[in-house]
């Protein structure tokens, strides 16, 4: 027996049993195909209801598959439960293949209901009503929008579902059940006030029950209501009603019928895992609807039935409380498992719980929101747990609360018994699992908060709550590297894979494979214990391998768990599926970056005319994507395990992996243009943010388009230098120069220009001449559109004969540049750069003066044309040319600080980490010459493990100095191999240099001192 659940979020079942549908393409599909109710759908309107969009080749394809995955989902009747007509698909109906769909089993049972209670049969009517209305789980068809087809559709049910609602409560009068009445009727004519019937049957209700004067008075509510809103006077029922009321009319309080409903026998609830194959029995397929039917009877409804059962009225009414209280103590239970890694933030909770009322624990599925809260409750006086994934509305919040904190069954209005019963009461509720009730909880909590004035509200959930007064706690991963007094990621891997291996320690490949693990698993403490009950059959090198494509690789989620989910899939597929169509087609175009992007970039990927500022707001809100905003700018990040996820929904990711390299093209080129002039400082920020994407742009491009690939890897070549990424901008571009070999010669020049300044700056001198000469044999000096090419490829052979010492031949290559860069439209930086080969030229021609007269006019035309590297390129040659002579007096020692302080305060404006390695390394050969050993030798090592971190030759500008400096630096070296200390980051061993060069320079050059050298 299939059933096709569509009354709510579209589910499928087969033999009761809740089928796997594989993503929200699948379920739309499945969804439009109900709408027929057993007629085709035609293929046109398939493609609107389900992809938005016209039908077309691409269309039918995508139609094809999906329809596949459903009747692959359906297992052995999936193939003729889906049916192929010359028009479209259909369902079949029940008669054909045992397949029902909800809607018209819930239409079947009012029409049943009605004729019941015409027939004089309310008992009959209030249990085919009850079970109708019990179908309902949410609106119809949700997954379909607002489109035209499903519009008139939903309408009409739930025009069906209000009239099956009056008529209950019709059914409920006749057999005197009144407390019922009064609660859902109370509530409903708030919901839709101008329908006058539930005025009638409330006021009719509240007359049988003794309370006339509320019932006339809900009659003139209801009259003023009318006459303010809408001008109008009550309909003649409600006149009716109202003058036999005052005139105390007898027959108003009829004796109830004797015929009474019968309690509904409990049924089983939808269990959501794989379903087993096999043919079910004939009596499980005959009790299929019916089971349904009985585990679908809304428990509010059947809780406030048997509310006379249990507590009299006149007890009720004389108290104004439930005679049960909640229990003074937890009903929280300790988890199993060893909490690992969260100790700062139980901490934080004890305070943040004490000091606000209402405090939300925010993050990303799985992030271990749930055991938190748990492990915090479990140890409080006073505490109580309720579980709200399964819930959808407001009234069954309350219900569920009122169960939890031990209430009986609930009265009228559940909502109110709950504060009743919790205003006395002082201790924590944790409301657990609310991100899909953020709409409905302010109407629960906010009376509750109002009345229980010693209750504090612990809530987890994927996105606040927005209510007023709540503290907001975002919970993180774990880390992936040992912090003090925090538990990391690998220690929880570790051990739980101990808990099935008891005597386990893992061996250098193990725990390799275990952090590589926790990486590709975002930390996630839910994902890491799913990974580490695999480990007996992958072992974790597999797992390892195989998290870099897929998380299914993961275990399902244990039993007992306390997360509400079958899987991790599941429980990313809960955050994804409840955000509007537009959030979602935003995000399945974002997992292919890499490390993070700008709202920019997804503005540049973004599908049609999406509002992507309010869709990324709405995306970190839900917890599905991640906002880093320290440094002023927001850059988002998608964890690894949602990428994979989305990458696995995703109705085609050929476009979206296009879309993505489109953009890293365009920005490559735009950025690259910078890198020479003012803004190169924002520029190389930008680029460098962007390693990662630029990284998978261009590797997605090699294989399907090289020559964008080497476009892209050309331009960037000052990147390389830039972002200390040499050896990796060296590979893509060899890689794309190898893959299309026929490319434009200006392509290729470009790249070839790119590889010269790699390989200089990573030591290579001889491949950085060969590169440079290759461009000068590929381009045609006649051509004017090659000028600035072969302006650039001069420069590099100057560049690279200057390192390789080889003067003659640098002379002869510098005359060309200088008279490359005077022809016009050549850049001002080059221009720069010939100034520096002419003031190198009058160093090695022993003109010490002359040469930093040039290089100090160099200087400033690059300050003049916002050249910021090549300002520090002139004081980085003067300083390394005054290095090879001995520092004899103050004024040499001075002037070589000050070169070099300057040279490194450029190349951190406008970012050139290689040449900021060389000024720091010079730096530690001044300081030693200064006397400042110590300083020297710290700064020598830090520099030169940055250096091979990077992959930089810092020994490049050496031959400029002569052989007695390279003597110094050696010995230089051979102390800092020695030293032991660790390396200090980046960032603080610059400042390790620029605060040792000012003190030692102060002390050596202070008249007082008395040093010199």
């Amino acid at each position: 027996m299939i059933l096709c659940r569509v009354l709510g979020p579209v589910v499928i079942e087969v033999d009761g049993v809740a089928c796997e549908l594989g993503g929200p393409t699948p379920r739309r599909a499945l969804a439009a195909l109900s709408t027929g109710s057993g007629a085709p759908v035609e293929d046109a309107v398939l493609a609107e209801l389900v992809w938005d969009t016209e039908l077309d080749d691409n269309v039918k394809n995508m139609m094809r598959v999906v329809i596949h995955r459903l009747r692959a989902a359906l297992g052995p009747a999936g193939h003729t439960a889906i049916e192929r007509t010359p028009s479209g698909y259909r369902l079949a109906g029940a008669a054909e293949h045992e397949l029902s769909i909800d809607h018209e089993v819930f239409a079947a049972r009012v029409d049943e209901g009605t004729r019941a209670l015409a027939a004089g049969r309310p008992g009959e009517a209030v249990d085919l009503l009850t079970r109708a209305l019990g179908w309902w789980r949410g609106e119809p068809w949700a997954e379909l929008g607002d489109a035209v087809r499903v519009t008139a559709l939903r309408a009409r049910l739930i025009e069906l579902r209000d009239m099956a609602f009056d008529e209950l409560q019709a059914a409920r009068l006749a057999c005197g059940d009144l407390a019922p009445v009064v609660a859902d009727t109370s509530r409903a004519v708030v919901e839709t006030p101008y329908r006058e019937r539930r005025w009638e049957l409330l006021a009719l209700a509240l007359y049988r029950s003794g309370r006339q004067a509320h019932a006339l008075a809900e009659l003139r509510r209801v009259r003023r209501l009318l006459a303010d809103e809408l001008g109008i006077d009550p309909g003649p029922a409600l006149r009716e009603l109202e003058r036999r009321m005052l005139a105390h009319d007898p027959a108003l309080l009829v004796t109830p019928t004797t015929d009474r409903p019968p309690a509904p026998a409990p049924g089983p609830t939808i269990r959501t895992q794989e379903r087993v194959g096999g043919e079910a029995s004939a009596e499980t397929r005959t009790a299929a609807v019916r089971s349904a039917e009985e585990a679908s009877v809304d428990t509010s409804t059947a809780a406030v039935s048997s509310f006379a059962d249990d507590i009299s009225r006149s007890a009720w009414e004389a108290t104004g409380r439930l005679p049960t209280r909640p229990s003074g103590s937890s009903r929280v239970g300790a988890p199993r498992t060893r909490l690992i890694g969260r100790q700062r933030e139980l901490a934080q909770l004890d305070i943040l719980v004490a000091a606000h009322r209402l405090v939300t624990l925010v993050g990303p599925a799985g992030v271990g929101k749930t055991r938190l809260a748990v492990e915090y409750a479990a140890v409080q006086p006073n505490s109580w747990l309720v579980r709200l994934a399964d819930v959808h509305h407001t009234d069954t919040i309350a219900a569920t609360v009122a169960a939890a904190i031990g209430l009986p069954s609930a009265a009228d209005d559940p909502a109110l018994a709950v504060r009743r019963a919790l205003a006395d009461s002082d201790g924590v509720l944790v409301l657990d699992n609310c991100e899909h009730l953020v709409d409905e909880l302010p109407n629960f909590l906010l009376p509750l908060l109002d009345s229980a004035k010693s209750i504090h509200v612990l809530v987890t959930s994927r996105r606040s709550t927005a209510i007023e007064g709540e503290y907001l706690v975002p919970l993180s991963p774990l880390p992936l590297e040992a912090t003090e007094g925090s538990g990391t990621a690998v220690e929880l891997l570790i051990d739980r894979v101990r808990m099935h291996r008891p005597r386990w320690q893992p061996d250098a490949g193990e725990f390799a494979a275990a952090q590589a693990i926790c990486v590709a698993l975002d930390g996630l403490p839910l994902a890491i214990e799913l990974a580490a009950a695999r480990e007996r059959v992958h072992g974790l090198g597999g797992i390892a391998v195989h998290l870099r494509d897929r998380i299914d690789i993961l275990a399902p989620t244990p039993r007992g768990s306390l997360s509400p989910h079958a899987s991790l899939s599941a429980a990313i597929a809960w955050s994804v599926d409840q955000l509007d169509a537009a959030d979602r087609r935003l995000l399945l175009r974002l997992w292919p970056f890499e490390d993070g992007f700008t709202w920019e970039a997804a503005a540049a990927v973004s599908p049609g005319d999406t509002a992507v500022l309010a869709s990324l707001a709405g995306l970190v809100d839900r917890s599905v994507l991640v906002a880093d905003t320290g440094s002023g700018f927001a850059r988002y990040r998608m964890l690894e395990t949602i990428r994979i996820y989305c990458r696995g929904i995703d109705p085609d990711p050929t476009a979206t992996r296009a879309a993505h390299a489109r953009w890293v093209r365009a920005l490559a080129v735009e950025q690259a243009a910078l890198l020479t002039g003012p803004r190169s400082g924002e520029a190389a920020r930008t680029l460098s943010a962007e390693l990662a994407n630029i990284r998978a742009g261009i590797t997605h491009d090699l294989a399907v388009d090289p020559e964008s690939a080497l476009r892209s890897a050309g331009a960037l070549g000052y990147l390389w230098v830039t972002g200390g990424t040499i050896a990796e901008g060296r590979a893509l571009t060899e890689a794309a120069l190898a893959a299309c070999p026929a490319a434009p010669a200006r392509d290729r020049a470009t790249a070839l220009i790119g590889l010269s300044i790699c390989a200089l700056h990573g030591g290579d001198h001889e491949a950085a001449l060969r590169h440079a000469d290759a461009v000068l044999d590929l381009l045609d000096p006649a051509d004017p559109e090659h000028d600035v090419l072969l302006a650039l490829a001069h420069s590099r052979k100057c560049n690279a004969l200057a390192q390789i010492a080889d003067h003659t031949a640098l002379r002869a290559a510098h005359a060309r540049f200088l008279a490359a860069a005077a022809r016009p439209g050549i850049p001002e930086h080059l221009r720069v750069n010939a100034q520096l080969g002419v003031g190198l030229l009058k160093f090695r021609d022993g003109d010490e003066a002359a040469a930093l007269a040039t290089l100090g006019a160099a200087h400033e035309m690059a300050g003049r044309c916002g050249y910021l590297w090549g300002a520090g390129i002139t004081d980085l040659l003067s300083a390394w040319c005054l290095l090879g002579h001995t520092a004899s007096d103050a004024d040499r020692i001075r002037a070589i600080l000050r070169l070099l302080e300057r040279a490194v305060e450029s190349f951190r404006a406008q970012p050139n980490v290689s040449d900021l390695i060389s000024a720091m390394f010079a730096g530690a050969c001044a300081l030693a010459d200064l006397g400042g050993l110590d300083a020297a030798v710290r700064l020598h090592a830090a520099v030169g493990a940055h250096a091979h971190r990077i992959g930089v030759n810092p020994h490049r500008y050496l031959p400029l100095a002569g052989p007695a400096a390279r003597e110094r630096m050696d010995r230089l070296a051979s102390l800092a191999s020695e030293s032991g200390e660790p390396t200090p980051d980046w960032e603080a061993t610059i400042e390790l240099f620029l605060a040792t060069a000012r003190t030692t320079s102060a002390t050596v050059c202070s008249p007082r001192s008395g040093r010199g050298r």
